[in-house]
């Protein structure tokens, strides 16, 4: 595993991940429902977590594949769907399955933090030629923007490229120019707390990029980044005090260009 995969593989290992996977779960049932029934065909979860996707596409009969970089994840998912889901520690930029034997490729706020060439060339490599990719992305003017924007105050600088270019859909659909049919659609997660001292919480205790940019600074400078966190949510507050959010992200698909296809197949 290259040093980049160490780092993100560990990064997903730094907080209780269960609490905030049941936050995206609607997003997941999103992606689900996009799906249909499987009637047996075979899907991959890239980038699974502890497997909201996988879980849901089971219960609708598809014959799932679940990956995640974090051994930590998998042990997660193994533990939540037992042996109706397969599991493996895989990244997105290589994933175990042979050429052109899935129907779906999804993945829930997880494939947008892998390269994009090796991803996206992977989901050209592992799709049959009538299959489908279906994902989400934060978009890039939503309240997570904002708050990345708060951590990344506090920090020696972003990451590149960022995971949230993908929430911008000129820029998903130019990514995706290989593929066919690129649809992109936008929705909201709810994301609320009956305080911000709450939502601070939740964030030290449940969100790995909060851990991670915990851990990577001074205690000092730390506590002044979640102070500033804690502050943000402030202006989030209804009357009561409570924080009240629409999450936006896209949901978007996209299908194999045939005839690519094709061209591989002659060329093998």
């Amino acid at each position: 595993m290259s040093d980049r995969l160490a780092t993100a593989a560990a990064v997903w290992d730094m907080a209780e991940y269960p609490p905030l996977a049941e936050r995206l779960m609607p997003a997941a049932l999103r992606i689900a429902s996009a799906l249909g029934s499987g009637q047996g065909r075979r899907a991959i979860d890239v980038a699974a977590g502890n497997g909201n996707v996988a879980a849901c596409l089971h219960q609708q009969g598809w014959s799932v594949h679940a990956t995640d970089v974090s051994q930590h994840m998998v042990e997660l998912g193994r533990r939540r769907t037992g042996p109706t889901v397969h599991w493996d520690v895989a990244a997105a930029e290589r994933l175990p399955t042979p050429d052109h034997s899935v129907a779906a490729v999804v993945s829930n706020f997880g494939l947008i933090f892998a390269d994009v060439d090796q991803m996206v060339a992977e989901v050209h490599r592992v799709l049959r030629p009538d299959g489908v990719l279906v994902f989400t992305a934060w978009t890039t003017d939503s309240y997570m923007a904002t708050m990345t924007d708060v951590l990344l105050r506090h920090l020696p600088g972003p990451p590149h490229p960022s995971p949230l270019a993908w929430g911008d859909p000129d820029v998903a659909r130019a990514r995706l120019a290989g593929l066919r049919d690129v649809d992109v659609q936008r929705d909201s997660l709810p994301w609320n707390f009956d305080s911000p001292a709450q939502a601070r919480e939740f964030y030290e205790r449940c969100s790995p990029a909060h851990a991670a940019a915990i851990a990577s600074l001074a205690p000092p400078a730390a506590t002044a980044m979640m102070d500033a966190v804690e502050s943000h949510l402030a202006e989030l507050t209804d009357t009561g005090g409570r924080v009240r959010i629409d999450a936006d992200y896209l949901i978007v698909s996209a299908h194999p260009d045939s005839t690519r296809v094709a061209r591989q197949e002659i060329s093998a």
